[in-house]
C-alpha cells in the first residue's frame, strides 16, 4: 500500500485487477449474464486495436436484448498503461462516471483499475478518520414507495445515476438500483418472448425491485467505517442517515473526490482547436496531450507554447478522417509534428509517443552540455 502523501505519484500498476473481455459481436445476453454472475458493473469489449466499455446503466436503454447490438451501446475508452498516474485514470472515471478502465502493456490487455480499488487505497493512505460528510452527495434524488420502476429507470437514465433511495412516509424504505432493473426485468431469452421484452414489466412499484438489504451509514461515521460497510456488503453505495432521515448518498465515485491533484501544466499555454463534438473522445485526446506536455515541460524549461490544430477531412462512414498538426515552442527551440487518421485517440497516442521522444532528446542535450561544461571548468 502506498504511503500517505505519495498517492499522487502512485501508478496504475499498483492497483491492477483481473479482467474478462468480450467482443462487439457477442450477444448482449452474454454480457448481462457475466455482470450478474460476477457482480461487476461494467464489461470491457476488445475489437482489433480499440477497447470499449458497457455499463449497467447503458443496458437500461436496451429495449430488446435479442435484437439490440452491443456495438450500438458500447463507448470507446482510453488504454492506460501500468506506468500511468492513478490520478489520470481517476479523473476520467469521475468525469464520465466509469467504474473501471482497462490497463495495457503495449498492445496486450493485462487488467483493469477500478474506482473501488482507488477508494480503498485512498482511505487507507491518509483519510480513514475523516467524516463521510466530506464527500457524500447531499439530498439525493429519491422516489416514493408507490412510484413505478419505470419512473426510477427514467431518473437513472436522465440523471446518470445508479441508486435511488425509496421513501415511505418520508422514511427510508429501500433502494432501487440499475442492476436490480437490468437483472430482474430483462427475461432470459429461452422464454420465447417476442417483441419488446420490457413491455408492461416496469409498471410494478419500486419496492418490488428494491434490494433485500439497504446499506446505510450515519452522517457521523468516518470514511473508513462507511467504506468497510460497503465492502462487507458488496455494495456500490451507502445511504447516509441522520435521525433516520436521508441526508445523502455515497458511491465509489464520491471517494474519488479525495484524490489529490496531480502536477499539471496550467502555467503552459495549451491550445487545442477543432476537437470533435464527442465529449469522451475529446476528453481522452485532451488528457493525453496535457499529460505529455507536463512531462515535456520538465525536460524543456522555458516552454511557452503547446498547440494542436485538428482539421476534419473526408468521411468514411461512420468515421471522419482527422488531420492534426502539433506545435511546441520555447525561447530557443520550436518543434512541429503532423499525423492523420480516422481514430482520434490513436492519433493522440502517436503524438504522445513523439512528445516523449522529444523530451528524451532534450534531456540528452542538457546532459551533454553539462558534461562539456564540466570538462572545460577548472578544478577548484
Amino acid at each position: 500500500m502506498m504511503q500517505s502523501g505519495k498517492f499522487v505519484d502512485a501508478r496504475v500498476a499498483d492497483l491492477i485487477e483481473p479482467v474478462t473481455t468480450f467482443s462487439s459481436a457477442d450477444p448482449i445476453t452474454r454480457v448481462i449474464g457475466h455482470l450478474r454472475d460476477s457482480e461487476e458493473y461494467d464489461a470491457i469489449i476488445e475489437d482489433a486495436d480499440k477497447v470499449s466499455i458497457v455499463s449497467i446503466r447503458d443496458l437500461l436503454n436496451v429495449e430488446n436484448i435479442t435484437t439490440e447490438k452491443l456495438a450500438r451501446i458500447m463507448k470507446q475508452v482510453p488504454k492506460f498503461s501500468g506506468k500511468d498516474n492513478i490520478s489520470a485514470a481517476a479523473k476520467l472515471m469521475f468525469e464520465y462516471r466509469l467504474r473501471s478502465v482497462p490497463v495495457y502493456n503495449g498492445r496486450k490487455l493485462i487488467g483493469k483499475i477500478t474506482a473501488s480499488a482507488i477508494a480503498k487505497a485512498l482511505v487507507a493512505s491518509s483519510h480513514a478518520e475523516e467524516s463521510i460528510a466530506r464527500i457524500a452527495t447531499p439530498y439525493p434524488i429519491c422516489v416514493d414507495a408507490s412510484d413505478s420502476a419505470a419512473k426510477a429507470k427514467r431518473l437513472m437514465v436522465d440523471r446518470k445515476i445508479d441508486q435511488i433511495p425509496i421513501l415511505k412516509e418520508k422514511r427510508l424504505s429501500g433502494v432501487i438500483t440499475s442492476d436490480s432493473i437490468v437483472f430482474r426485468i430483462l427475461p432470459p431469452t429461452d422464454r420465447g418472448e417476442k417483441g419488446n421484452l420490457r413491455m408492461g414489466r416496469l409498471e410494478m412499484d419500486v419496492l418490488s425491485l428494491s434490494k433485500t438489504r439497504t446499506i446505510t451509514n450515519e452522517v457521523t461515521d468516518t470514511l473508513k467505517e462507511t467504506l468497510e460497510n460497503m465492502l462487507k456488503a458488496a455494495s456500490n453505495y451507502s445511504v447516509i442517515l441522520s435521525n433516520d432521515e436521508v441526508q445523502g448518498i455515497v458511491t465509489y465515485r464520491d471517494f474519488l473526490k479525495l484524490l489529490p491533484s496531480a502536477p499539471t501544466s496550467e502555467t503552459i499555454p495549451i491550445s487545442i482547436v477543432g476537437l470533435p463534438a464527442d465529449p469522451l473522445q475529446s476528453e481522452m485526446a485532451k488528457q493525453k496531450f496535457r499529460t505529455s506536455v507536463t512531462l515535456l515541460s520538465k525536460a524543456m524549461p522555458g516552454m511557452n507554447e503547446a498547440r494542436v490544430v485538428i482539421k476534419s477531412g473526408e468521411t468514411k462512414a461512420p468515421k471522419r478522417r482527422y488531420q492534426i498538426q502539433v506545435f511546441i515552442g520555447s525561447a530557443d527551440s520550436h518543434h512541429s509534428y503532423e499525423v492523420s487518421g480516422y481514430d482520434l485517440v490513436k492519433a493522440f497516442e502517436e503524438i504522445e509517443a513523439w512528445i516523449k521522444e522529444l523530451a528524451a532528446r532534450h534531456v540528452d542535450r542538457v546532459e551533454k552540455k553539462g558534461r562539456e561544461s564540466s570538462r572545460k571548468s577548472p578544478l577548484t
